[in-house]
């Protein structure tokens, strides 16, 4: 099996070799898309042809998809491009008149990744007039959608506690989803909201988790939450969900968020990332299987089997 990343093959080899299958990871929608095209025009198989990933990079199509099949995530509303200034001013108001508690607001392209485009909007009299701001440079080229924040509770990073994701690789061997390995994205600072390494964001080991406590961002005091077996489970039980409800993908990113429903955490799914970056970052959730992860080579042979039959 031959990955091919956004760079493709860096070297000539002596004599051409044909990938029984293959899979596209760590760049963007567009080059995945040209590399997908080549591919099938070469008949190898790919574990997450680009077909099925614009499913996971619609987020308003996600969002239906996860309230359909229960899956855990955050409200989100729609700011198509084509409507008029006053229509989306009244969109604004009704959105955040239902959501007079949150923290702030997440506003960004329908169709974007890593981070680009995404505005951070803070809970304020001025918050509709920035969304609206926000959506008129975003309709040029995309619809925005927008959501309350989720994430309240933060890792101490320092002296503070930041806002986190938790990324879960999720694969598919043929029969099933499941979670193979995570890392963290983490805010460099406790007045950053987003978490995107493209957006200053850093990336720590997932075991860098245990013995911590988790904090509600903006409360001081408290004893927090300890990090346990329990969350990690719930994560990796949503962000299986997640990524089985939209494609077979070999391999896929969810990017998880913590908030305390009353006195108990909760998980809700962000995103799926159909060519995810970071696996050099990635623990093995689970310690039986060396590398990074048998689960996906299972999955790729099922992928060349199925295309030599």
């Amino acid at each position: 099996h031959i990955g091919l990343g956004g760079a493709g093959l860096g070297c000539d080899l002596p004599q051409p070799l044909r990938p029984h299958a293959s899979l596209v990871i760590a760049c963007s929608a567009a080059v995945h898309t040209a590399l997908d095209t080549r591919l099938q025009r070469a008949g190898i198989p790919c574990g997450n042809p680009a077909p099925q990933a614009a499913l996971a990079d619609d987020k308003w199509g996600c969002y239906h998809r996860w309230l359909e099949c229960g899956v855990p995530t955050p409200p989100t509303y729609l700011l198509p491009a084509a409507t008029g200034h006053h229509q989306v001013r009244r969109l604004v108001a009704d959105t955040l008149a239902r959501h007079p508690t949150t923290r702030g607001w997440f506003l960004q392209p329908r169709h974007g990744t890593e981070g680009r485009g995404v505005v951070w909007v803070p809970v304020g009299r001025m918050a509709a007039a920035a969304i609206h701001s926000g959506w008129h440079s975003l309709r040029a080229k995309d619809d925005a959608i927008l959501r309350p924040c989720v994430g309240t509770l933060g890792v101490p990073i320092e002296k503070g506690h930041v806002a986190w994701d938790l990324r879960v690789n999720v694969c598919y061997d043929g029969q099933r989803h499941t979670g193979t390995s995570a890392y963290l994205l983490v805010a460099r600072h406790s007045s950053q909201a987003i978490t995107s390494v493209s957006c200053g964001g850093r990336t720590l080991p997932y075991r860098w988790l245990q013995g911590k406590r988790l904090q509600s961002l903006g409360v001081d005091g408290g004893d927090g939450v300890p990090w346990s077996a329990a969350l990690l489970a719930a994560a990796t039980r949503a962000a299986e969900a997640a990524v089985g409800s939209l494609a077979p993908f070999s391999i896929a990113g969810a990017d998880i968020k913590f908030d305390l429903d009353g006195a108990t955490p909760a998980c809700s799914v962000l995103d799926v990332n159909p060519r995810p970056a970071g696996l050099l970052h990635s623990d093995l959730l689970a310690a039986t299987e060396p590398g990074i992860g048998a689960q996906l080579w299972r999955g790729l042979a099922h992928l060349a089997a199925g295309a030599a039959a």
